[in-house]
């Protein structure tokens, strides 16, 4: 049989989450954007067990007006660390501009093709979109008998959305997750689907060091879109999506 060359075509990616700290108010709000970027070793356009951190990769963040696409926020170009990690200091509030991390450039000949996926990444900088007064709970259960091993007051959230629950002891054998229960906002109170509840790891024995656990956004759905969701959906490329916040199909483009 002859022999058949495969060639492998690497592309490189990008994981962005943020964490906030509060500074007076939300106009002297620091942000601290953390991301780290990868190389798609499989061209699957997401994190495998195969995938390779990149050392040297650059980035930059940028936030412009939603209204008039005008520029109001750009950084340095931002070099990633042995690990393929960065760290990006934001001041201020960027409630009215959409801001994302951008892939620059790779250092690697071999994986300088940025993803499809993910060569840009939203990150929100803003505390001005949270549901204030939003009630949340964490409990955890045995994964092998389901008894409850821990379980929260009701915790109510902020005035700008956030909440912080603190927990003694390691729940190794548990599954954690933190649920909403309700909402104070007659014309937001409804569930999403995807995030009424988000799992959170609370043991140091899976190799997690450090107090500070994330937990992913959760959300509740609003009664009727905004009318600027169908845009932003077409954007995304979420032409399903989309209609169900507008009229709005593919074809129509057409």
């Amino acid at each position: 049989m002859a022999n058949i060359p495969i060639i492998a075509l690497f592309c490189f990616t990008i994981f962005v989450s943020s964490s906030l700290k509060f500074v007076y108010g939300a106009e002297n709000m620091t942000y601290v954007v953390v991301g780290h970027v990868y190389c798609d070793t499989c061209r699957v356009e997401f994190e495998t067990k195969l995938s390779e951190p990149i050392s040297g990769a650059v980035v930059k963040l940028e936030c412009r007006n939603r209204t008039d696409n005008h520029l109001t926020f750009q950084s340095q170009e931002i070099v990633t660390d042995e690990n393929g990690d960065y760290h990006i200091e934001v001041e201020g509030d960027y409630e009215e501009s959409d801001c994302d991390v951008v892939l620059v450039r790779s250092p690697n000949p071999d994986c300088s093709e940025p993803s499809e996926a993910w060569r840009i990444s939203r990150v929100v900088l803003t505390r001005l979109d949270g549901v204030s007064g939003a009630v949340v709970k964490l409990e955890c259960r045995n994964r092998t008998n389901e008894a409850i091993t821990f379980q929260s007051q009701e915790i109510v959230a902020d005035g700008f959305g956030d909440y912080h629950i603190t927990v003694e002891g390691d729940y190794e054998e548990s599954d954690c997750n933190v649920a909403l229960v309700r909402s104070p906002r007659a014309d937001c109170s409804d569930p999403t689907e995807a995030w009424r509840k988000s799992r959170v790891v609370l043991t140091t024995f899976d190799g997690l060091s450090g107090k500070l656990r994330f937990v992913n956004n959760l959300g509740f759905k609003k009664d009727i879109a905004l009318p600027q969701c169908t845009r932003i959906l077409q954007e995304m490329g979420y032409y399903e999506l989309s209609q169900e916040a507008g009229d709005f199909s593919p074809s129509s483009k057409l």
